[in-house]
């Protein structure tokens, strides 16, 4: 442990990195032993220092108390996007918007830490048949820097 947090390893671009990240199920995560309320506060600041749009903030929470009248875990996702890689790759092709945008995801794990999980973009473009390589090299861009927003946590 460094610092309190459980740090684990990355799969990036073909090799495994110690970033304090691993990549699972198409996505980048990372358990965090700091306060929830903290992370979502400074998830979005770190997100636009690498030129992350915050589209949307839904607080999953809140909105199954008040839909469902159930109670869950602390869970909040961004919905985010970086403009100029977008225009990259829907300049690319149109098509790839349905692959848009990157949601990341805030919650309450198990034992109490902090999960932060995001969108891998380089695996959704591994789901699509066939793309144009500017599209792939907008979503290797992305990932990297959504890589470094993990790691900065």
């Amino acid at each position: 442990h460094v610092r309190g947090e459980r740090h684990l390893a990355c799969w990036s671009t073909g090799r495994w990195n110690v970033a304090g990240c691993q990549l699972r199920m198409g996505h980048l995560a990372r358990h965090l032993m700091r306060d929830f309320d903290e992370v979502v506060r400074t998830l979005p600041v770190w997100l636009e220092d690498e030129g992350f749009y915050i589209l949307s903030d839904m607080d999953l929470e809140r909105m199954l108390a008040e839909q469902l009248g159930v109670r869950s875990r602390r869970y909040r996702v961004f919905c985010t996007c970086n403009p100029r890689i977008v225009e990259r790759a829907l300049e690319a092709e149109p098509a790839a918007g349905p692959l848009l945008p990157c949601n990341v995801a805030v919650y309450q794990g198990d034992q109490g830490e902090t999960v932060v999980e995001m969108t891998n973009p380089v695996s959704l473009m591994d789901l699509a048949d066939d793309h144009p390589p500017d599209v792939r090299d907008a979503a290797e861009e992305a990932h990297k820097r959504l890589s470094r927003v993990l790691a900065r946590l």
